[in-house]
């Protein structure tokens, strides 16, 4: 069974894990009991607050990554 996640103060742009999608995604909006996830790709997906935990380094650097990889391929590149 996973650990409980720690409370931490969520804000807008902070980089997160969620586990119950395996995905690293970015504090979108905040709402009631759920707080909005946003991917670079644009993709979005709400999640329970008490279930994320601040991103690490490496989760930090694969949204990097994404992020660029997406603005190449928008851009006509096919890296």
């Amino acid at each position: 069974m996973p650990e409980p996640s720690r409370r931490i103060t969520l804000v807008v742009g902070l980089a997160v894990w969620d586990p119950d999608r395996e995905m690293v995604g970015v504090v979108h909006r905040l709402y009631g009991n759920l707080v909005c996830l946003i991917r670079p790709t644009g993709h979005t997906w709400n999640a329970r607050p008490i279930r994320v935990r601040p991103a690490t380094d490496r989760e930090r650097q694969q949204l990097r990554a994404l992020a660029e990889l997406h603005r190449k391929r928008g851009a006509g590149g096919r890296s």
